[in-house]
């Protein structure tokens, strides 16, 4: 895993092989992959840290934020209502586009949007890993009832 500071703020987190472009060794960026280990291994229940919003088309940033900022561990939303919660009713696709290019995750935790009716939807074609990462937050079986949180 690695995590691409630029500035101080997170630009870009990824799994796997090294990024494609160098990395300068970063406090913060060591500070904030610690953090998401912790976090992917149950140890944390957030991540915190500085994200650059603006790596995102600005609908998208806000679907982003507001996943960030009010849909906690344990908890889904769907693809809709995350839409309606970050003040673009109807848009249930362009929340699923956002979570499906988010630079963030899973410091923004995407996995806890979820389809209609309580199925877990996509999810770059990694539904088992979505489970799994809802699964260890305590939700399922699945399909399970979204609670309103607003």
């Amino acid at each position: 895993m690695w995590v691409a500071v630029c500035g101080g703020v997170v630009v870009d987190v990824g799994f796997g092989p090294d990024p494609p472009y160098a990395l300068q060794d970063d406090v913060t960026a060591t500070k904030v992959a610690r953090n998401v280990a912790d976090f992917l291994e149950g140890a944390v229940q957030r991540v915190e840290a500085p994200l650059f919003w603006d790596a995102m088309p600005p609908v998208h940033a806000e679907m982003m934020r507001v996943l960030y900022e009010n849909v906690p561990w344990g908890h889904v939303v769907s693809y809709g209502e995350l839409a309606v919660l970050a003040g673009y009713p109807g848009a249930a696709r362009a929340a699923g586009t956002a979570c499906r290019h988010c630079p963030f995750f899973p410091i923004v935790p995407c996995h806890r949007v979820i389809a209609a009716h309580g199925r877990l939807g996509g999810f770059l074609g990694r539904p088992d890993v979505k489970r799994r990462l809802l699964e260890a937050e305590g939700l399922g079986p699945f399909p399970i009832h979204t609670p309103d949180i607003r």
